[in-house]
């Protein structure tokens, strides 16, 4: 006579719950927590290249502003172009070094194509957010262009730790 399924000792029962539902959220935050030093480093390098693409952007956004015919939405997206391009050189260059070590391979160029097109992908999202925030939602570009960044990193880790730089 075997036991039914739907009659659980309580042993049986904590064992489960310790089996397959502790224990994988234990390793993802021991995981996670292995993964700190260098998620501080991927922190710094992207504060500096916040403050960079920022301060580009803000500089180039009151530039446009004031002496072109573009509408703010406008000139939002063409200083987010040009100050995204200088971040994302000095970027690939300090995360490939610094944050997640370059080993030293051969692959340097594969990785490139593969941080440039993540770059493409995020400049592509920065552009049209940044427009509809200014554009159709009234949101200031300064705003608008911290909003956007702030989505953008919650996906750039993780895809720079087993994607880009793997």
């Amino acid at each position: 006579v075997g036991i039914s399924p739907l009659r659980v000792t309580t042993h049986e029962g904590w064992h489960f719950i310790l089996k397959y539902m502790f224990l994988p959220i234990q390793n993802l935050f021991s995981r996670a927590w292995g993964l700190r030093h260098q998620a501080l480093k991927y922190a710094i390098v992207g504060g500096f290249g916040f403050a960079l693409d920022y301060g580009i952007f803000s500089l180039l956004f009151a530039i446009l502003s004031r002496t072109t015919p573009f509408h703010d939405a406008t000139a939002a997206v063409i200083a987010t172009t040009i100050s995204q391009v200088c971040t994302a050189i000095l970027g690939f260059y300090l995360n490939l070094k610094w944050s997640f070590k370059d080993g030293g391979d051969s692959a340097t160029h594969k990785k490139a194509i593969r941080f440039f097109v993540l770059a493409g992908w995020n400049y592509l999202f920065s552009a049209f957010a940044i427009y509809f925030m200014v554009h159709d939602l009234h949101i200031i570009p300064y705003l608008a262009k911290i909003i956007v960044v702030a989505i953008i990193v919650c996906w750039n880790f993780l895809l720079y730790k087993f994607v880009v730089y793997k």
